[in-house]
Order: structure tokens, then C-alpha cells, then sequence
């Protein structure tokens, strides 16, 4: 399910100069699983300018996300947890920054019109842990987890 929700979500996105292209492997069976032992990492056009958002609504998507984070400069990588956590990464370390500056207790909007006040800071830091509605510690659990997504990729860290 997660393999169809990528193709649906990425394939023909534009990246840059160029038109995505996502779909099954050849030689996906559909017995289960991907061949030869699966996905190993993330993918391949990736970037360390990045920046956490905290505080999206339950209908914020990751083109949502995209969408208002663009603001601050090209962002190559988006993504969001059922949780109201949000990642986000640039092409330049200057938009990183600026989005860092200028993003940060912005109102957002999500396609279906549910809006919140966002948080936006950098993945390493003493903020790293800032938490508005948490409380207790979510252990080892994470959405991805529990919802059965293969464990390709998570970028965050559990509370």
C-alpha cells in the first residue's frame, strides 16, 4: 500500500528540470514484498538542510507542507506524520536558514482549509524536543511503525 501511495503521490512530480518517474519494479510479483530484500534508504536526491516543523493540522499533507515551506526557497524533500510533525528539506543552506527566520509561527494552510500556527526548527538543536501538546514519552512507537509502513526512512527520532 505504501509502494501505490508513493507512485500515486511522486510519479510525474517536478523536480527541478525534471519530471519524476515512480513505479513498481519489473520484477515486482506483488508476493509481498520488494525484491531481494527491499528498499535500503532513503532516496537518492536528498539534502542536510533541513528543518522540523511542529504543529500541522491532521489534514496538512506533505504538498501542503511543500507548498508553504517553498517560500523560503526550493525545497527538494517534504514529508509529514500523523502526529503534526513535519520535515522539510532545502536545495541551499541560505533557505534553509531563512525559512528558519521567517517561517516560524507562520499561519498554515492545509487543502482542506484546517489552519494552525507552525513551528519551524533546525533538526539538531536543544529545541529538538519541543513539545506544545506532548506529554509522557512516546517510546519507541512511531507512526510509520504503527501503521505497518516498511522502515525505509524515518526522520525523526523517537520521544
Amino acid at each position: 500500500r505504501d509502494a501505490e501511495d508513493a507512485i500515486y503521490g511522486r510519479n510525474g512530480y517536478d523536480y527541478g528540470q525534471c519530471r519524476l518517474r515512480v513505479e513498481f519494479p519489473r520484477t515486482y510479483g506483488g508476493r509481498g514484498g520488494w525484491p531481494r530484500g527491499g528498499r535500503t534508504g532513503p532516496p537518492t536526491r536528498r539534502s542536510d538542510f533541513r528543518v522540523l516543523v511542529s504543529g500541522l493540522p491532521p489534514s496538512g499533507s506533505w504538498q501542503d507542507l511543500k507548498d508553504h515551506m517553498r517560500e523560503a526557497g526550493d525545497v527538494c524533500y517534504a514529508d509529514v506524520q500523523k502526529d503534526g510533525m513535519g520535515m522539510v528539506e532545502y536545495l541551499r543552506k541560505e533557505d534553509m536558514e531563512y525559512a528558519l527566520r521567517k517561517l516560524d509561527d507562520t499561519k498554515f494552510r492545509s487543502h482542506e482549509g484546517e489552519t494552525s500556527y507552525i513551528r519551524v526548527y533546525p533538526e539538531r538543536s536543544t529545541s529538538y524536543g519541543y513539545s506544545r501538546s506532548r506529554s509522557g514519552s512516546r517510546g519507541r512507537d512511531s507512526p510509520y511503525q504503527s501503521r505497518g509502513s516498511p522502515h525505509y526512512f524515518s526522520p525523526f527520532r523517537p520521544y
